[in-house]
C-alpha cells in the first residue's frame, strides 16, 4: 500500500517515489536512517509514563526528603532559577536568551509544593506501603505537579544548557541508585499498560484543607494521561520501506538507551532497528548503581548530529533519512541529512502547524545551498497510531 506524505509545498507525495527520485539503489544500500523516539516513533512521552510507574515503587519513597529535594532541583539549577525569579536574566555572551521570571517563580513554587507532598506521602507509605495508588489525592497531585514542573524545565532547558556546559536537568535523574535491570522492569510494566489504565491527574481541593500549597487547583488544569503506548504507524512504515531498500536504521534519542532498547524489543520496530543511541546515566564507582547525573552530555540538539556523524563513520554509510518531531532536538540531524542529499521527515499533529514549526530547518538548508528543499522536507501525522506492545 502506498505511503503518502506531504512535502513543504503542501503536495501529496508517495514515499517510494521520493526514494526513487532522490537515491540510486547503491545509495540506499549504503544509506543510514536516524530517527528520534518520543513523539516520533511513539505518540507520547515515554519518560513521564515511566515516572508514573516509579510512584508505585515503595523504594522511591525511602530516600530522605533532603536528598529528594537535591535531586528534584540541584543546587546549581536552584541558584540560577532563583536569580531568574527576581528579574528576567540574560544568559550567554550575546545576551540573546533569557530566563523568564514568571517561569522561574512557578518552578520554585512547584518545587516547594512537590517536596512537601513527597514528605507527606513518604510518611503515609512508611506506615502503609499498600497506600501507594495513583488515584489517591496526595499521590495524584504529586504526579500532576511533577508534570507541570517537568514541562517548565523543558521549556527553559535551552537557556539552562548554555550555563551548564551542554547538560540539561533530565527527569531520568530519578533512576538514581537503581540498576539497569530496574529500568528494564519498569519499561516492561509501562509497555503492558492498556486503555483501562488511563487516568486524570489533578490538584485536589481536599488537600488544601490539610496542608499549605502555593499552586492551587485554579492554577493548574486537570491532565488526562493515556498510559497505553501507541506507535506512530506512518513512522514505522517509513522505516520499514527504507530498511527493505537496504538502509540501516538507528534510533538517536535523548531518552536512556536502556529504556528505548527494551521498548524496541517488545514492539513492531524490533526487526527494523539495528542500533539505539541514547543518553546514559553515570554509575557510582565500583558498582552497577546509577547516579542522578548523565555520563557525558545528553543526546540532544547538536549532540544528535554528532551521534549521526559517528554512526556514518562506524558503518561507512551516509545519513540520508532523518526523522524527528522537535526543531531544537532533531533539527541539526535533519539539516545534516539534507546537506547529504537526503530527506528529513518532520512528525507532528497537524501539517500546517508542523510546517510552521520546522521553517528554521528549511531556512537553514536553503542557506547551506541544498537544492529542492521543498521536495525533501516531508511531513507525517502521528495521529494514526497502533498498539506498540504487540511484539515484533
Amino acid at each position: 500500500m502506498a505511503l503518502v506524505l506531504k512535502d513543504n509545498r503542501g503536495e501529496d507525495v508517495n514515499l517510494d517515489d521520493v526514494l526513487d527520485e532522490n537515491f540510486s539503489d547503491a545509495e540506499l544500500q549504503n544509506g543510514l536512517l536516524c530517527s528520534d523516539f518520543d513523539h516520533t516513533m511513539i505518540d507520547r512521552d515515554f519518560g513521564f509514563l515511566l515516572f508514573l510507574e516509579k510512584l508505585s515503587d515503595p523504594k522511591f519513597w525511602t530516600m530522605s526528603v533532603s536528598h529528594f529535594r537535591r535531586i528534584l532541583l540541584p543546587k546549581a539549577y536552584d541558584q540560577m532559577i532563583s536569580s531568574g525569579a527576581t528579574c528576567s536574566m540574560s544568559v550567554g555572551s550575546n545576551g540573546g536568551s533569557e530566563l523568564n521570571s514568571d517561569d522561574c517563580i512557578s518552578i520554585l513554587m512547584l518545587r516547594d509544593d512537590i517536596v512537601e507532598l513527597f514528605a507527606l506521602i513518604k510518611e503515609v507509605s512508611r506506615k502503609d506501603p499498600a497506600y501507594l495508588h495513583i488515584g489517591d489525592p496526595l499521590l495524584n497531585e504529586f504526579a500532576r505537579k511533577m508534570s507541570a514542573f517537568d514541562k517548565l524545565l523543558i521549556k527553559i532547558d535551552g537557556v539552562l544548557m548554555q550555563q551548564m556546559d551542554g547538560r540539561l536537568l533530565s527527569r531520568t535523574r530519578f533512576f538514581a541508585r537503581k540498576r539497569k535491570s530496574d529500568i528494564k522492569n519498569l519499561t516492561e510494566r509501562a509497555i503492558s499498560r492498556t486503555v483501562d489504565d488511563n487516568l486524570t491527574l489533578a490538584v485536589h481541593d481536599i488537600n488544601q484543607g490539610v496542608f499549605h500549597q502555593y499552586v492551587r487547583r485554579s492554577d493548574l488544569k486537570d491532565l488526562y494521561v493515556n498510559r497505553s503506548i501507541s506507535i506512530v504507524d506512518d513512522t514505522r512504515r517509513i522505516i520499514a520501506r527504507a530498511v527493505r531498500r537496504g538502509v540501516l536504521a538507528s534510533v538517536v534519542t535523548t531518552n536512556l538507551t536502556d529504556i528505548v532498547s527494551t521498548f524496541i524489543q517488545e514492539s513492531p520496530y524490533k526487526p527494523l532497528i539495528s542500533t539505539v543511541e541514547g543518553s546514559t546515566l553515570a554509575e557510582y564507582e565500583g558498582t552497577d548503581f546509577l547516579r542522578p547525573t548523565m555520563k557525558g552530555k545528553p543526546v540532544i540538539a547538536s549532540e544528535k548530529e554528532k551521534v549521526a556523524l559517528r554512526l556514518q563513520e562506524e558503518f561507512n554509510r551516509r545519513l540520508i533519512i532523518a526523522i524527528g518531531d522537535s526543531v531544537r532536538g532533531d533539527g541539526y540531524m535533519g539539516v545534516r541529512s539534507l546537506m547529504n542529499g537526503g530527506i528529513f521527515v518532520a512528525v507532528g499533529k497537524k501539517y500546517e502547524d508542523t510546517k510552521g514549526k520546522f521553517e528554521p530547518v528549511v531556512r537553514k538548508a536553503n542557506e547551506f545551498g541544498v537544492t529542492d528543499v521543498d521536495k525533501k522536507v516531508l511531513y507525517v501525522s502521528r495521529g494514526n497510531g497502533s498498539n506498540g506492545g504487540n511484539g515484533g
